[in-house]
């Protein structure tokens, strides 16, 4: 079953003030412009957040590493597993999605020893700019995760940025599940 979150004026405010510390010292993986960098951080950063949320909701013991580029080891540690949370935005529906990982976050989980990545999406994607509007963004689901081991199964030829790695949400495990990693 996916989670389905409010996201809070909050939330949004602390991923902009984050997006725009870090900016200078991320990756630019992809050779994006500024404002689209700025965007995915603060994309991934509310998607972090809800997720920090839902564990304190449950009373998961957690330990949440804010940090971006080479100096990010890990978003969660939940016990001895390492999750990696990723978020991508939506226009008006995503169940026609997948969770897109690219070769080199790929890599870069193996040698880190991720165990888990969370799949989150948030609504407020405008189709022209591809773009999260942040003033359109209220809604977050957490539609399931995978195991790193399973993921190499659905290598793909590259077509986009960042879609080495293409799951199908349905092939995601039920967060119902979560609990019991």
């Amino acid at each position: 079953m996916e989670i389905s979150k409010s996201i809070s004026q909050e939330i949004i405010d602390k991923a902009i003030v984050y997006a725009n510390d870090t900016i200078d010292y991320g990756y630019n993986r992809f050779g994006f412009d500024r404002h689209t960098r700025i965007n995915m951080i603060i994309v991934g950063t509310i998607g972090e957040l809800i997720f920090q949320e839902y564990l304190h909701e449950l009373k998961i013991e957690h330990d949440m590493e804010f940090q971006s580029g080479d100096f990010d080891d890990k978003d969660f540690l939940i016990k001895d597993k390492i999750i990696e949370i990723k978020t991508s935005g939506f226009t008006s529906e995503y169940k026609h999605l997948n969770l897109l990982y690219s070769e080199d976050q790929y890599q870069r989980a193996l040698t880190k020893k991720y165990d888990y990545c969370v799949q989150i999406f948030i609504n407020g994607m405008d189709s022209k700019s591809k773009l999260v509007k942040v003033d359109n963004c209220n809604v977050a689901k957490i539609v399931g995760f995978v195991d790193f081991p399973s993921m190499k199964m659905y290598k793909q030829s590259k077509k986009y940025h960042g879609d080495d790695y293409k799951i199908p949400l349905n092939h995601l495990r039920n967060m119902d599940n979560f609990t019991n990693i």
